[in-house]
C-alpha cells in the first residue's frame, strides 16, 4: 500500500508537486488526472448555466498547436483566461462580472468553443464579435429563475 504524500500546486512550474523524503517532485500521471478533472468540472459548470452553446471555429485558431496563446489574444476583450490551468491545446476562460464561462480547444485539425452565459443573446453577440462563430445551443433553462 502506498503511503500518503503531501501535494501542492507549484506557483513557478504550474504543476502538481508531491513531497517524498523532504524533496518535491512532479508526477506526470497525476498532472494528466488533474487536468482532466478541471476540464470535466468546467464543461459540467458550463452545461449547467442558464444558456450554453458549442461553436466550431475556422481560421488560424484551428491550425495552431499553440491554442492557448492565440485564444488569449482573440478572446481577451470578452474573457479573462484562467491562468492556473495549463494545457497546450485548450484553455479555460471566464468573465466574472457578466457571469460567463468558456472552454476553448484546438488540436491542429479543429477548434471548438463551449460557452455558458445568462442570456442567449450574449452567445450570439460573442459569435459575431469573434469571427461569425455559429453556435448550437443546449436546451435553455428558462427565464423564471
Amino acid at each position: 500500500m502506498r503511503k500518503k504524500e503531501p501535494f501542492a500546486l507549484s506557483a513557478v512550474k504550474k504543476q502538481i508537486m508531491f513531497m517524498d523524503d523532504e524533496a518535491w517532485y512532479w508526477e506526470p500521471n497525476m498532472e494528466s488526472f488533474c487536468e482532466n478533472v478541471m476540464i470535466t468540472t468546467a464543461i459540467f459548470a458550463i452545461s449547467h448555466m442558464k444558456y450554453s452553446a458549442k461553436g466550431r471555429l475556422k481560421g488560424k485558431l484551428v491550425s495552431s498547436l499553440h491554442a492557448k496563446e492565440l485564444a488569449e489574444q482573440q478572446f481577451s476583450s470578452t474573457f479573462q483566461m484562467l491562468d492556473l490551468y495549463y494545457h497546450p491545446f485548450s484553455a479555460l476562460f471566464y468573465n466574472e462580472q457578466e457571469r460567463r464561462l468558456g472552454w476553448f480547444r484546438s488540436n491542429g485539425m479543429m477548434a471548438d468553443i463551449l460557452m455558458g452565459t445568462q442570456t442567449a443573446q450574449e452567445i450570439e453577440d460573442f459569435g459575431v464579435m469573434h469571427g461569425n462563430i455559429k453556435f448550437k445551443f443546449s436546451l435553455a433553462r428558462g427565464d423564471d429563475d
